[in-house]
């Protein structure tokens, strides 16, 4: 009795096995991450004073998660002009650390140029610098200004 209860036993569980399994399921997992890019310069500042004939350092950070190139434009074609004889100015010129970590070369700003940052596969955590020098010289007294706009745009 033991040995049939035993085998009727294990009949119910192969039997139940062969006809129990269903086929398999698949799902797919799928997820949108948006696009996102946070630039800021000189900490927020807008203002930056520069001395003539001295390099004046800046900070940038930018965040984002997709291939950029970035576009630094001087409204006056990288000059300082006075505000008040607008045929007179001061040249000046700046080089950009385009990979954020540093001691890397800074690289000369060609205006208006879009230049791709650094390549990490569209995921950027930058903290870098670049270097506004005015050129040296005597020039006319007075207040000289100019508007340097920075233009993130994707590849």
């Amino acid at each position: 009795m033991k040995k049939l209860l035993t085998v009727v036993i294990a009949l119910a569980l192969v039997g139940s096995f062969g006809f129990a399994l269903a086929d398999p399921v698949y799902i797919m997992l799928n997820t949108v991450i948006a696009p996102f890019s946070s630039l800021t310069i000189n900490s927020g500042n807008p203002t930056v004073t520069v001395t003539v004939g001295q390099p004046t350092t800046v900070p940038y950070a930018f965040s984002g998660n997709e291939l950029v190139d970035i576009s630094i434009t001087s409204d006056n074609d990288m000059n300082l002009v006075h505000i008040d004889v607008p045929n007179v100015y001061i040249p000046y010129s700046i080089a950009f650390d385009y990979d954020g970590e540093g001691p890397q070369e800074h690289v000369a700003v060609s205006n208006g140029v879009p230049t791709p940052l650094v390549d990490t596969n569209g995921v950027y955590n930058l903290v870098g610098d670049f270097i506004i020098t005015v050129e040296d010289g005597f020039y006319l007294e007075g207040e000289y200004r100019d508007i340097i706009t920075f233009a993130i745009t994707s590849r």
